[in-house]
C-alpha cells in the first residue's frame, strides 16, 4: 500500500513538472542564437529539476526500501511477542491442569478416609453423650447416697447400667459400620 502511495506521488510530481514546463510556452528570443540560448537555458534549468526529481525519487524509493524492512521487524517482534504470550498461557494452563490432578488423586488417596469421616465423627459424638451422661448420673448417685436413700441409689445405679449397655451396643453397631465400609472399599478396590 505504501508502494503504490509513493510510486503515485512521483508520478504526479513527474506530470506536474511537464506541464508547468509546457505552460510556460517558447520564449522568444533574438535571432537563431537567442532561441538556442533560451532552449539550452530551458534545458538546464530543465535538467536541474530533473536532478532533483530524481534525488527525491532515490530518496523516497531508499525509504520505501527501508519501510518493508523495519515492517518486516516489527511484525516479527510482534509475532515473537504473541508467541511468547502464548506459550506462558500454555504453561499456566498446564500448571493448573497438573495442580488439579495432583488434588484429584489426594483426594482419591483419602477416599476412604473421607468414607470414614462421618462415621468416626457420629462415634465421637457418642462418646461424648455417653460420658455427659454417665458424669450426671454418677453426681445424682453420690448425693443420694449421701442423703442415704438407698431406693434412689439402687435406682440410679439401674440407670448407670442401662446406660452402659446402650452405649455398648451402639458403639459396637458403628465400629462394624465403620469396618464393613473399609471392606467394601477394599473390595471395590480390588475389582477395579
Amino acid at each position: 500500500m505504501k508502494r503504490i502511495t509513493l510510486c503515485l506521488m512521483i508520478l504526479i510530481l513527474f506530470v506536474l513538472s511537464g506541464t508547468a514546463a509546457l505552460a510556460k510556452g517558447p520564449k522568444e528570443g533574438k535571432g537563431p542564437k537567442g532561441q538556442g540560448q533560451q532552449a539550452m537555458k530551458e534545458k538546464g534549468q530543465k535538467g536541474r529539476q530533473g536532478s532533483e526529481e530524481a534525488e527525491a525519487v532515490e530518496a523516497a524509493e531508499e525509504k520505501a526500501k527501508g519501510a518493508p524492512e523495519k515492517a518486516k521487524e516489527q511484525g516479527e517482534k510482534e509475532a515473537k511477542a504473541a508467541r511468547e504470550k502464548a506459550e506462558k498461557k500454555a504453561k499456566e494452563g498446564k500448571a493448573k491442569g497438573e495442580k488439579k490432578a495432583e488434588e484429584m488423586k489426594a483426594k482419591s488417596k483419602d477416599k476412604e478416609t473421607l468414607k470414614d469421616a462421618p462415621i468416626a465423627e457420629q462415634i465421637r459424638h457418642e462418646e461424648e453423650k455417653h460420658a455427659t451422661r454417665q458424669a450426671r448420673l454418677e453426681k445424682l448417685h453420690a448425693k443420694a447416697a449421701a442423703d442415704g436413700d438407698e431406693k434412689m441409689v439402687q435406682r440410679i445405679e439401674k440407670l448407670m447400667e442401662k446406660e452402659q449397655n446402650r452405649y455398648q451396643k451402639k458403639h459396637q453397631k458403628m465400629k462394624q459400620r465403620q469396618a464393613g465400609g473399609k471392606n467394601k472399599g477394599s473390595k471395590d478396590g480390588d475389582n477395579d
